[in-house]
């Protein structure tokens, strides 16, 4: 039948995101070029300790905003680099939160640190 189109490519992506999102207590995420926000639902997460543990590691990339949304500062230079760099940064808090994926390590996608 040929390659998918890029369309379904992308709701492929979309869908693997949002399974993502559960483990990780994710109830939005805001990305683009720069980086992404990311809110949990309720404004918490389940494992504050190792949070604020993963958060000290990153040398200020990630930061945590006073509406408890974490930020994520990245140099995603396409649609692709920023659903890979997603999915990686899903998989870490998932990680942390206790859930089956992510191995918890600084491999947010992205250049730098």
């Amino acid at each position: 039948f040929g390659a998918l189109p890029p369309e379904v490519e992308n709701l492929i992506e979309t869908v693997a995101i949002k399974q993502l999102c559960y483990p990780a207590h994710v109830a939005k995420i805001d990305a683009g070029p720069k980086g992404a926000a990311i809110a949990f639902h309720d404004a918490l997460f389940p494992d504050a300790a190792a949070l604020v543990a993963y958060i000290a590691g990153e040398r200020g990339t990630v930061t945590l905003r006073p509406d408890q949304t974490l930020l994520f500062r990245r140099n995603w230079e396409d649609a692709a680099a920023r659903m890979r760099g997603v999915k990686t940064i899903l998989k870490i808090l998932a990680g942390l939160a206790g859930g089956r994926q992510g191995s918890g390590g600084r491999e947010a996608g992205g250049e730098g640190p």
